[in-house]
C-alpha cells in the first residue's frame, strides 16, 4: 500500500521510500523489490508483515543477503488466511522469523518451525508518554476499544455486550477508535441497539493516543485472535 501513516515521518527523517505495489502480479513486485536492493545494496532484508515473507525470502536468496520474516499475529490465523500452500511457505521459507508474541512462537513451533529460526521481539511502551492518569472519583465507568474496524476485531461483539450492560442498569460511556471497512455496519448495529452518544461514540483513528487512553478507565479487547496487540 501507499501513503500510510508512517510513510510521512520516515520521509521527514531523510529515509527514501520506494513503493512496489503498483504491480498487481507477484513476479512483478518481486522484481521491483530485487531492483531496489540491487540499486541500494543491503545486508538484511526485513519483512514487516507475514504477507510479504515470500517476497523477502525470495529476493534475499536471489541477491545474496539475509532475510527476517515476520509473525504479527498468532501464526495460526495468518497461515490459514493465505491458504495451505502459500501460508505454509510464508511460515517456513524465512531463515529467521521475528514475532512480538510468545503465543505466535509456540504456535509456529507446533506448525513445524524449528525454535532456532524464531526470535521474540516484545512490544515496547514509552512510559513517559503512556502513564497512568490521576485517580478519578467513582461514577460512570469509561470504556475504550481501539483497532481496525475489521472482522477479526469483533467490535460487533463489543456492541452486543454494551447493550447487555446497559440493560442491567450499569453506568458507562464507551468509545471505539479506529478506521476500516466495517464502520457503516457497526454504526447501523449501534443504532439498532440504541447505543448513541454519550453512551457510545464511534471515533476516527488518530496518530496520538496517549491522552485518549488517560481519559478512560478500561480497555476492552474482543478480537477472535491476536498475538500481542499494540493497542494493549
Amino acid at each position: 500500500t501507499q501513503g500510510e501513516f508512517w510513510e510521512g515521518p520516515i520521509r521527514e527523517l531523510g529515509v527514501p521510500v520506494r513503493w512496489v505495489g503498483q504491480r498487481a502480479d507477484r513476479p512483478g513486485r518481486l522484481w521491483a523489490i530485487a531492483r531496489a536492493i540491487r540499486d541500494e545494496p543491503t545486508q538484511i532484508l526485513e519483512s514487516q508483515h507475514f504477507y510479504t515473507n515470500l517476497y523477502v525470502s525470495a529476493a534475499a536468496r536471489w541477491l545474496g543477503c539475509r532475510e527476517i520474516g515476520a509473525l504479527r499475529n498468532d501464526a495460526l490465523s495468518e497461515t490459514a488466511s493465505l491458504g495451505r500452500l502459500l501460508g505454509g511457505l510464508s511460515l517456513r521459507e524465512p531463515r529467521l522469523l521475528s514475532a512480538n508474541s510468545v503465543n505466535a512462537i509456540e504456535n509456529a513451533k507446533r506448525l513445524g518451525v524449528p525454535p532456532s529460526r524464531l526470535a521474540l521481539l516484545p512490544n515496547v511502551v514509552d512510559t513517559e508518554q503512556f502513564h497512568p492518569a490521576p485517580g478519578r472519583p467513582p461514577g460512570v465507568v469509561r470504556l475504550l476499544a481501539v483497532g481496525r474496524l475489521v472482522e477479526q476485531k469483533r467490535f460487533d461483539r463489543l456492541l452486543e455486550s454494551l447493550a447487555l450492560v446497559r440493560d442491567r442498569g450499569l453506568s458507562f460511556q464507551a468509545r471505539i477508535v479506529g478506521e476500516g471497512p466495517l464502520r457503516s455496519r457497526l454504526q447501523a448495529q449501534a443504532e439498532s441497539l440504541g447505543l448513541r452518544a454519550p453512551l457510545l461514540v464511534l471515533d476516527h483513528a488518530r496518530s496520538e493516543m496517549s491522552e485518549v487512553y488517560r481519559e478512560h478507565d478500561l480497555l476492552v479487547l474482543c478480537s477472535d485472535h491476536e498475538g500481542t496487540p499494540n493497542v494493549v
